[in-house]
């Protein structure tokens, strides 16, 4: 967004924040112009281009003592930036070691508790939750103060442009990656700030892509309609 707003700083961007169903149900009433989210949603709906990989990680306040004992599952900020945690060969943290660790969960309808929760699940760990914001970027604010440990997206550390007293963890790979697209509502007019926005965002190439599938898809329908068209005045003639 920094570089789309380099570029045009004559645009004015107003960016809101939600839930999935808040954001998609916007998009489908055109009160938003385009969406950034980890969901799969329904191509048949809307325009998709892929945007970023994801890892979602595990953020302890440095604080807690447990950390003393999981050091050798141990992050920095600088290692997350230099990608250490999706290295195959760094060790993910088996969730049980965690013990009664203080926990920051997300409402239920944002996928992040629910991948959360499957993380847990699976190792048979019970996490304590005393606390369930609405955002990630809430959550990840109060572990920051020592409220409790949180399930984040890497993004928010690799971005970050201070540091936090945190301690972070890999997480299983299956569940901790997710991918994230950039969608448009489909048969929305393309204004031009939306198309560059999306260039922008995705490059190029990506945007041409979806774009030349989209066109072919109308082709195909154009023509289908027609011979259903021509097929039923047959019918009438006959």
């Amino acid at each position: 967004m920094s570089e789309f707003s380099h570029r045009y700083p004559q645009i004015k961007i107003d960016l809101q924040e939600g839930t999935t169903t808040q954001l998609t149900d916007k998009l489908v009433a055109e009160e938003l112009d385009l969406l950034i989210d980890n969901s799969e949603l329904d191509d048949k709906n809307y325009e998709k281009y892929y945007y970023s990989t994801e890892r979602i990680i595990l953020a302890v306040p440095k604080s807690f003592p447990i950390n003393e004992e999981l050091t050798q599952y141990q992050l920095t900020a600088e290692d997350i930036r230099a990608g250490r945690h999706s290295q195959a060969e760094f060790p993910v943290l088996p969730l049980p070691l965690l013990k009664s660790t203080p926990f920051i969960f997300v409402k239920e309808e944002n996928s992040i508790y629910k991948r959360s929760m499957k993380m847990c699940s699976r190792q048979n760990y019970s996490p304590n939750i005393i606390m369930k914001p609405d955002q990630v970027v809430s959550a990840f604010n109060m572990a920051g103060r020592g409220v409790g440990a949180t399930f984040i997206p890497d993004g928010l550390i690799v971005n970050l442009p201070y540091e936090v007293p945190l301690c972070f963890y890999k997480m299983n790979e299956e569940l901790a990656v997710r991918y994230v697209y950039l969608y448009k509502k489909r048969n929305k007019y393309l204004t031009k700030a939306m198309e560059e926005f999306i260039r922008v965002a995705v490059g190029d190439e990506a945007f041409q892509k979806v774009r030349e599938q989209r066109e072919k898809e109308n082709q195909e329908k154009k023509g289908s309609d027609k011979k259903g068209i021509n097929n039923a005045k047959r019918r009438t003639c006959d």
